[in-house]
């Protein structure tokens, strides 16, 4: 071999079983310091410093300190019972000030009512009184004085136009509060009825009855079967069709709202019509004579004649009908039974005649 050529170095094999060991002593304490533990004689270290602390934390300190913080007024908090309600003062008295709303455009009634009455679900509402102010000069402001402190309902009510409530509660530390019930146009309800061959039914009552307060308004229908009620407030409402003192057909359920609303033609059931002629003792025309009716199956009337005697009665049921005709003045009656069929037109004389005693 020549002296400038070399060869690597191998190292021997006691070399490397002292290369083998320590690194698996260092592994071994890697993985000790990974699981957590710590020589005997260690320093204890100082709890890690939250960035933000809340009112309520616990905070622990080195010895063991624990300081709590709290808020202003907590521990008398802390002495009630957890789920005690904050039950309001009624004692004493207050008022009711405020003004009337209106849409744009509209113009204040001249006359309208002011309505304070007790509410109807609001807390201490066993409380309140019920005042009723009547405006004249088309006033919008009012106050209402010396009202015990309760829960009030507080509406303005105008002929023609929706009334909308407000809410007001009056209890002790607030009892001077402002209120602003609000006004506005009512509307136009309208519709047609035909009869069973699909033609303008002329003269049927139409009866209009508003649920929350059993408000009654009735129509007639014109010779083209139209009818029509106006300044109808919103609201829920019961609608009916009557021909000789009964329904003609099953009443209807409607929620009204302004400002117009148009109803579907009705189609009036299979009827007849009777036309009634009184005459008295010496077989005059009887004018302004009361009528009264029973019917089989059903139905009952009551009228009036005309000038004439003459009463016409119009979507009468078919059976058969017992007809009574009084003069109170004269003390004069008659009565009579007939027969209807529907579609087609019969008539009836009675005769007055002196009331047996």
């Amino acid at each position: 071999m020549n002296a400038g050529e070399g060869t690597q170095a191998q190292a021997k094999p006691s070399t490397r079983w002292l290369l083998w060991i320590a690194l698996a002593a260092a592994a071994g304490g890697a993985l000790l310091l990974f699981f957590g533990w710590k020589p005997e004689n260690a320093a204890p270290q100082a709890p890690e410093r939250q960035s933000e602390s809340r009112p309520h934390d616990v905070v622990v300190l080195p010895g063991d300190a624990v300081v709590r913080i709290e808020l202003p007024g907590e521990s008398q908090r802390a002495n009630q019972a957890p789920d005690t309600p904050i039950v309001p003062s009624f004692d004493g008295r207050g008022r009711i000030r405020g003004s009337v709303a209106l849409p744009p455009g509209m113009a204040m009634p001249r006359e309208w009512d002011l309505i304070v009455e007790p509410h109807p679900f609001l807390q201490g509402s066993e409380r309140a009184v019920r005042r009723k102010l009547r405006f004249s000069a088309g006033e919008r402001d009012f106050t209402v004085e010396d009202l015990p402190l309760a829960g009030y309902a507080v509406r303005a009510e105008a002929k023609g136009m929706n009334s909308f409530a407000c809410d007001v509660l009056l209890v002790r530390g607030a009892e001077d509060q402002f209120a602003q019930p609000q006004l506005s146009m009512a509307g136009f309800l309208e519709g047609s009825v035909i009869d069973a061959q699909g033609l303008p039914a002329e003269q049927v009552r139409v009866r209009l009855t508003q649920l929350v307060n059993q408000q009654v308004r009735e129509s007639w229908s014109d010779p083209s079967g139209r009818w029509q009620f106006a300044e109808v407030p919103d609201g829920e409402y019961q609608l009916e069709f009557l021909g000789a003192g009964q329904s003609l057909l099953h009443h209807r359920m409607i929620a009204f709202q302004a400002p117009r609303m148009g109803m579907d033609p009705v189609q009036l059931p299979p009827s007849t019509t009777l036309s009634v002629r009184v005459v008295d003792l010496l077989g005059r025309p009887a004018r302004g004579v009361k009528l009264s009716g029973f019917g089989r199956p059903r139905g009952h009337l009551e009228d009036l004649c005309d000038e004439q005697g003459v009463c016409t009665l119009r979507w009468m049921e078919a059976g058969t009908w017992r007809i009574s005709a009084r003069d109170e003045v004269e003390a004069l009656s008659a009565r009579g039974d007939v027969e209807l069929v529907s579609g087609e037109q019969t008539e009836l004389v009675l005769r007055l005649a002196r009331t047996q005693q």
